[in-house]
């Protein structure tokens, strides 16, 4: 069931959003001061107890093991949110939208994508940044914030990011977010933004108590600073799997307004806030030839075939790519060391511990043996190229 509701609603969310982001400030800055002071509360047991289990989940920089990688997390707020322009059909990740109906179109279409994947992550890997990240470099998410096709949909634990992209549309044009404006709203499934709405830890508490095929996916920090500003999360999903169906996400639609479309877009100061100028723009003609690649280095395929799930399907893989002309030899794109070499420079200037917010540490925890049994399946690890790390 979809609710309606209208402004004051909006502005509701956003006072506990802003309620939400307060409380992890307060707790951030007083756990800073305590590390720099090396002081320990006088509390007692129970108490510090408490306050340790607030801490981890409410503040930056704690190294948190997960099945799919080990990530710097982010500090968790009340909710998970995604936003939609408007009331589509589904909402599904973006390599299950236009996905082949016969099941050997299904399994080339799948293969190619992560061979996409894999190159994307090779390119990536030339940078410092990249090579030196104190933690697993979740590749897949990192493709995904980039345009690249993967089975992971975009989720944040920040109302106002996902207003923003109920709010905006993306100019393919002109490369940026726009505001909506009286055109957009001319079909009646265009007048009404969406906004999805999980109770965070209740999701939480669901995808670590079964084996789901949906998970809401921590990605934390990465390398590139996309990710982490846009407060991302990633709801891994099967391909029969849709957000308007899940029991996570309550859905919610509110009628467009130019007014209010104004408002998020100089809010979030033309989306420079949730998209950050960085390294990865000065790469981006070859990011988008990967999206169009018709060639593949022998490595990304030898990769991608020791891992790849075929199901039932009993195909000649390397037959069904010559027959649609995708030719396996070298790799499709290549950045000279010079370019590498100026990247590099972007990122030696800028200080990623700014980003945390705190110092990273960790603490110990116990997982039961076969605990990372359900996510090691082909759906949720990364591809080949990680796994013999």
């Amino acid at each position: 069931m979809i609710e309606e509701i209208n402004l004051n609603d909006i502005k509701e969310m956003i006072d506990k959003n802003n309620e939400d982001k307060e409380y992890n400030e307060n707790l951030t800055k007083d756990l800073k001061k305590r590390i720099h002071s090396n002081s320990i509360p006088d509390k007692s047991l129970s108490e510090s107890l408490a306050r340790m289990v607030a801490e981890d989940r409410h503040t930056p920089g704690l190294i948190v093991s997960y099945p799919h990688g080990t990530v710097i997390q982010q500090e968790k707020r009340s909710n998970y949110y995604r936003g939609e322009t408007a009331l589509y059909s589904s909402s599904k990740p973006s390599i299950f939208r236009n996905t082949p109906k016969n099941p050997v179109e299904k399994v080339v279409y799948y293969f190619i994508s992560e061979m996409k994947i894999y190159e994307f992550s090779k390119i990536i890997d030339s940078f410092k940044v990249v090579r030196d990240w104190p933690c697993d470099v979740l590749y897949r998410a990192i493709a995904q914030h980039y345009g690249i096709p993967t089975n992971w949909l975009d989720i944040t634990n920040d109302f106002e990011v996902a207003l923003f992209f109920a709010c905006c549309k993306y100019d393919k044009e002109k490369d940026h977010y726009r505001p909506l404006n009286q055109y957009d709203f001319k079909e009646e499934k265009n007048k009404y933004g969406v906004i999805f709405k999980a109770d965070a830890l209740l999701a939480d508490l669901r995808s670590g108590a079964s084996e789901c095929k949906s998970s809401i996916t921590p990605i934390g920090f990465q390398p590139f600073m996309r990710c982490h500003r846009q407060y991302g999360y990633a709801y891994v999903m099967g391909e029969n799997e849709d957000l308007y169906k899940s029991n996570d996400f309550h859905i919610m639609k509110f009628k467009h307004s130019i007014e209010l479309s104004n408002e998020i877009y100089q809010h979030m100061e033309g989306g420079k806030r949730i998209f950050p100028n960085e390294g990865l723009e000065d790469i981006a003609d070859e990011i988008n030839q990967i999206k169009e690649a018709h060639t593949f280095s022998n490595e990304a395929f030898q990769n991608v075939l020791k891992s790849f799930d075929f199901g039932k399907q009993n195909v000649n893989i390397e037959k069904e790519l010559n027959k649609r002309n995708i030719q396996i030899g070298k790799s499709p794109i290549k950045i000279s060391r010079q370019r590498v070499r100026k990247i590099d420079q972007k990122y030696k200037k800028s200080d990623s511990s700014k980003e945390f917010k705190l110092p990273i540490h960790a603490r110990t925890s116990y997982v039961p043996e076969g605990g990372d049994k359900f996510y090691l399946s082909v759906n949720y690890k990364t591809l080949g190229k990680y796994e013999d790390k």
